[in-house]
């Protein structure tokens, strides 16, 4: 962990009283790489925007995770701070402003006021910055009288403060000097990539067949850290606005915070750099409300889950190239109450004795995910915490057959099923990709459908900037105790909205499997998942416990499995088989249904590839009835998409936006009877290189 600081000030404010805590350990092993002195200035930073509550009205209560020795040093240096660069910050920026221009006078006394990794003197060291300052002040320097004036105020504050520490605290801060970098157990990097404003490696260590997920703050960034828990403790204190909770709450409340923070540090920390200063801002807005220790995993697009399974243990993840992988992060007690108190805020539901389950999505300028919690009593001991991460850009169609979960065939015939209007549904097990196919298929609908979707967590893609019309429905959680928006009713009422096309996420429930049935009988067509570890279960299931009658199935399409290999080092997705119901007769027997593969792989290491011929499935012969299409023109349309995929696999044409556009395109094309590959994808070429 070596330096990752994670002070995160916790303020308690009571009718008269300001506590002050702070969630680092005593024994914190970046103090021990940083130095004391970084230590040093961040305490101080973060405790000096307070100060303006030091009054007869209110009185403030520190507990500092530091030497007990430290104390009242820290708190003079901190008032000294107060006085410098809040409640005069504009004679600050005067001063500061001074000392850029006169380079023959301004080198000690920026060394004394300016935050720096090696200078900053006024931030650990009191003592060399008040002789600095009191050499300028006596001396023949040419400064302006008001900054005089200043800098007398700032001096008379750090003396009368220094008066009631020891002196003997400079030998204790030059012993706290030395680094150890053995503290840390060192292993071999396998990876490592830059996501400001920290940097990841993917470490393996002896005798320990988990990777290590470890954390780092970027090295421009370290020394700064001090602006970060400062900007930190302004934005508890600073006036927000009053927002609502529900659905929407974390993401106006993380922006608003985000353009306070950083309108305060270009304005009370000159010495920072516009590019570090939304680095900063965005540290300081989730530490604010609690989230730091989770940022690197809601803006990591490698990161596709994580999980908190109790205070005090590290944080685990599934990753999309290195699979499981343990964090060098771990919450606390305290941590965890306000992640959850921030939640409940953010889905305006309950969790407690009565109701231990809760499951929202949270989605922000910064990431979406989905949240699952469970808390006592359901759960031993304490709250378990999962977050499903949505990928900034999604899954396109072109990225699943670049990584060979489907094969181009495969995804033509699934283009030229759902052109038709066909329903498909993809089913598996639990975090097997499911959900990343149906919005890979979804972003591929012609422009001119009315789509309506239908989730209890939103995981649909937003395709209103992609130019489709789409309209998006929240019901509640099959986990709420009394729910008012249900699935069910939703679906009902959906024959007077006018959909082309449905989007129904999960059907978890027998109440969803009835309104997905009676959707389907209605003539309506989708796309959903499900949980079935294969078409045959899926089947027994809704047969046999939930009673559905066999005859109903055969509405149903296309059935894709999907499954998941997450081995050691291993996490790879792929779908497995893409299967079709043919049901004969009016029965109740599950014996009727017979189950057609029409794509398979018979192993894992196996590409997948179509057992039957295409034209003579089940879907296809219900196309037949409906349209007047031979071989020779399906197997034409087919090798058009085939191709079309294949072209942009090879220019990596992988946006949402560009494949969008050209199956737009190739259905407008498959329409009039055209099937040229070049003319559909147009200017891709030049897109791509742009």
């Amino acid at each position: 962990m070596s330096n990752l600081c994670l002070l995160s000030p916790v303020i308690l404010h009571f009718s008269n009283k300001l506590n002050i805590t702070f969630l680092c350990p005593q024994k914190c092993p970046a103090k021990s790489s940083l130095g004391l002195k970084l230590c040093i200035s961040s305490h101080v930073c973060a405790i000096a925007p307070l100060l303006r509550f030091d009054n007869n009205a209110i009185s403030l209560a520190f507990k500092l995770p530091i030497f007990h020795r430290l104390r009242d040093y820290i708190i003079s240096l901190a008032k000294a701070v107060y006085l410098l660069r809040f409640k005069n910050y504009r004679l600050f920026r005067d001063l500061y402003d001074y000392l850029l221009a006169d380079k023959s006078t301004s080198n000690s006394l920026k060394d004394a006021l300016l935050l720096h990794p090696r200078t900053g003197y006024l931030y650990f060291d009191g003592y060399k910055a008040l002789n600095i300052i009191d050499s300028f002040t006596k001396g023949s320097h040419k400064i302006p009288r008001r900054l005089v004036s200043y800098l007398k105020s700032v001096q008379k504050e750090l003396s009368d403060g220094l008066k009631s520490t020891n002196s003997s605290i400079l030998s204790f801060l030059s012993a706290g000097e030395a680094n150890n970098p053995k503290l840390f157990q060192q292993g071999e990097v396998l990876g490592q990539y830059s996501l400001k404003p920290f940097s990841i490696k993917i470490c393996s260590l002896p005798e320990n067949p988990e990777l290590i997920y470890q954390v780092k703050f970027t090295e421009e960034l370290g020394p700064f850290l001090p602006i970060v828990w400062s900007l930190s403790t302004l934005m508890r204190i600073k006036y927000s606005a009053d927002f609502t909770t529900g659905h929407g709450y974390l993401s106006r409340l993380l922006l608003s915070k985000f353009r306070m923070a950083i309108k305060a540090a270009r304005r009370l920390f000159p010495e920072v750099n516009n590019c570090l200063s939304p680095q900063i801002a965005l540290l300081a807005a989730f530490d604010s409300i609690g989230f730091i220790k989770l940022l690197p995993f809601l803006i990591d697009d490698m990161v596709e889950e994580f999980f908190i399974d109790a205070p005090g243990v590290s944080i685990y993840l599934d990753h999309s190239s290195w699979g499981r992988c343990r964090s060098n992060i771990s919450i606390n007690k305290s941590d965890v109450e306000r992640i959850l108190t921030q939640l409940r805020a953010e889905s305006s539901l309950r969790l407690d004795y009565s109701s231990p389950s809760l499951k929202t999505d949270v989605i922000t300028k910064f990431f979406h995910v989905r949240v699952s919690v469970d808390a006592p009593p359901l759960t031993v001991g304490s709250p378990s915490i999962i977050f499903r991460r949505f990928r900034s850009k999604p899954w396109t169609i072109i990225d699943l057959i670049n990584n060979g979960t489907i094969s181009s065939e495969a995804a033509a015939y699934l283009i030229f099923c759902l052109f038709r209007r066909r329903n498909i549904m993809a089913i598996g097990e639990p975090a097997t990709g499911k959900t990343t196919l149906i919005n890979a298929l979804d972003m591929l609908t012609p422009l001119h459908w009315r789509k309506i979707t239908i989730e209890s967590v939103v995981e649909s893609i937003d395709q209103l900037p992609l130019g489709r019309h789409q309209v998006r429905f929240r019901v509640d959680p099959f986990e709420k105790s009394s729910p008012t928006r249900r699935k069910y009713w939703e679906v009902i009422r959906l024959l007077h909205r006018s959909p082309n096309y449905l989007y129904l996420g999960e059907i978890l429930t027998r109440e969803h499997v009835k309104a997905l049935l009676y959707a389907l009988s209605s003539g309506l067509r989708g796309l959903e998942t499900c949980h079935a570890s294969s078409p045959e279960s899926l089947f027994v299931k809704w047969v046999v416990h939930y009673g559905v009658p066999a005859f109903c199935l055969n509405d149903l399409d296309v059935i894709v499995l999907m499954k998941r290999r997450l081995n050691l080092h291993v996490n790879r997705r792929y779908v497995a088989r893409i299967t079709e119901p043919a049901i004969a007769g009016l029965t109740d027997s599950l014996n009727s249904i017979r189950l057609v593969d029409v794509f398979k792989r018979n192993s894992y290491s196996e590409p997948l590839k179509a057992v039957i011929n295409l034209y003579e499935s089940p879907t296809l012969q219900k196309i037949r009835r409906e349209e007047s299409i031979d071989e020779e023109d399906f197997t034409k349309e087919l090798i058009f998409y085939k191709e079309l995929l294949e072209h942009l696999c090879n220019l990596n044409a992988s946006s949402p936006e560009v494949i969008s556009n050209v199956f737009a395109k190739a259905f407008c094309s498959s329409q009039k009877g055209f099937f040229d590959v070049e003319e559909v994808i147009g200017d891709v070429r030049a897109l791509t290189r742009l």
